[in-house]
C-alpha cells in the first residue's frame, strides 16, 4: 500500500476500516501523537485495554516479543493492537531482518501493528530506511506528517481560537506562528494561555506580544533586523531579554548564524537570477516560506561581500563558544557589535 494521507487516515479511524500494519513519522510530533491516540482508541474499547493493548518500547524490545503480542488473540474485542514506540527497524541485524520481514508478512486478521517513530527521524527515501519502508507499504498503510505550512498552522490557529470564543484573523495568526515558531503544539500551548487570559476577546499582535513566549527563532529575526539596520541599541536590548531568560548562548548563535545563511542563499539565489523558493529544492524549508521572505528583506541592505565577512565573524565567534573558557555572553555580544560594523560599512 503507497502512503496515505491524514484524511485517508481519518477516514479510516472512522470507518473502522484498519489496515493491519501502521508506520507514522514525520517531523510533526504533535499530529503522530494525536492520530495514534485516535487510533488506539478506535482500534480498542478503553474497557478492555487491559487485554488487547500492548505496548512496547522499541530500546526495550525486539522482534520476537513484538511477535509474540501479534499472535495475541483479541479478548472480548475485535482487534489486538501492538504498539511500538520508536523501533530501530533500520538497525536489525540480517538474523533480525528476515524475521521481521517474516512478521510483518503474516499479520493475523485479528491484530493491528503500529510502528510509531516518536523521537527518531525517518527519512523513508534515505539508504537505512527505504527498503524497511518499502517491505512495510506492501502490507500496511506508512502515514508521514511532515511539518505544516504556514497557511496550514494559521488556518489550525483561527479554528482553534474560534473554539474557544476569540477572534482570530489570518494577519495575526500568521504573526503567532511567526513569534512563537512552527512547532505546532507550543503554539496550541500559546493559544490556550492567550485565550484564556483575553476571555473571548480579539487576538491583535499587542495581545501576542504580551502574552506569547517568542522562540528563539523568531528573536533570532529581531536581532538580525536590528543589525542589518545598525540599531546597536535595539539589538543589545534582545540580546540582554534573551540572556535573562537563561537562553543557552550557543542557541542563540545558532539561530543568528542560520538566519545569516539564509541571508546569503537567497541573496545569492537572487543575483543569479532565480525565485528564492527554488532553494526549497536544494535545502530542508519544506513548505515555509515565512524565513526566505525575511531572510531576503534582511539581505537587501547588504552586499554579498559584507554577508561573506559575517559569516566569517559568525564562524569565529560559534568556535569560541564550543572551545574556549571565555565568557560566553562576551564572545556573543562582540559578535554583534562586529556583525553591526561590517553592516555600516
Amino acid at each position: 500500500m503507497p502512503e496515505i494521507k491524514e484524511n485517508e487516515l481519518k477516514e479510516q479511524i472512522k470507518t473502522g476500516n484498519f489496515s493491519r500494519l501502521y508506520f507514522i513519522c514525520g517531523e510533526e510530533d504533535y499530529m503522530k501523537k494525536v492520530y495514534v491516540e485516535r487510533l488506539l482508541k478506535a482500534i480498542v474499547p478503553p474497557e478492555f485495554e487491559a487485554f488487547n493493548l500492548h505496548t512496547l518500547e522499541g530500546n526495550e524490545t525486539n522482534v520476537d516479543t513484538i511477535a509474540e503480542c501479534v499472535e495475541a488473540m483479541p479478548m472480548m474485542s475485535e482487534y489486538v493492537c501492538v504498539l511500538v514506540k520508536d523501533f530501530r527497524i533500520d538497525e536489525l541485524n540480517e538474523t533480525e531482518k528476515k524475521k521481521f520481514e517474516e512478521l510483518i508478512s503474516d499479520l493475523p486478521d485479528t491484530t493491528v501493528l503500529i510502528f510509531w517513530m516518536y523521537s527518531i527521524e525517518v527519512n523513508p527515501k534515505g539508504t537505512k530506511w527505504k527498503s524497511p519502508v518499502t517491505k512495510m507499504s506492501k502490507v500496511g498503510d506508512i502515514v508521514n506528517f511532515s511539518r505544516l505550512t504556514q497557511s496550514d498552522l494559521a488556518k489550525l490557529l483561527i479554528s482553534g481560537a474560534k473554539k474557544r470564543k476569540c477572534e482570530l484573523d489570518r494577519v495575526c495568526a500568521n504573526y503567532l506562528v511567526e513569534t512563537v515558531g512552527e512547532d505546532l503544539n507550543s503554539l496550541l500551548n500559546e493559544l490556550e494561555k492567550i485565550c484564556f487570559y483575553i476571555n473571548e476577546g480579539v487576538i491583535n499582535k499587542e495581545v501576542i506580544d504580551k502574552l506569547a513566549t517568542k522562540s528563539v527563532e523568531a528573536s533570532a529575526f529581531d536581532l538580525v533586523n536590528a543589525i542589518v539596520a545598525r540599531k546597536s541599541k535595539t539589538a543589545m536590548s534582545i540580546l540582554n531579554s534573551l540572556f535573562a531568560l537563561k537562553t543557552d548562548p550557543i542557541m542563540i548563535m545558532g539561530a543568528i548564524i542560520s538566519t545569516y545563511v539564509d541571508m546569503y542563499r537567497t541573496k545569492v539565489t537572487g543575483v543569479c537570477g532565480k525565485h528564492i523558493y527554488s532553494l526549497s529544492d536544494y535545502f530542508s524549508y519544506g513548505k515555509s516560506t515565512f524565513r526566505l521572505d525575511k531572510a531576503t528583506r534582511f539581505s537587501s541592505r547588504l552586499s554579498i561581500e559584507q554577508l561573506r565577512k559575517c559569516l566569517d565573524e559568525l564562524m569565529i565567534a560559534d568556535q569560541g563558544l564550543k572551545s574556549t573558557a571565555t565568557d560566553k555572553r562576551f564572545l556573543v555580544e562582540k559578535c554583534v557589535v562586529k556583525l553591526i560594523m561590517i553592516s555600516g560599512e
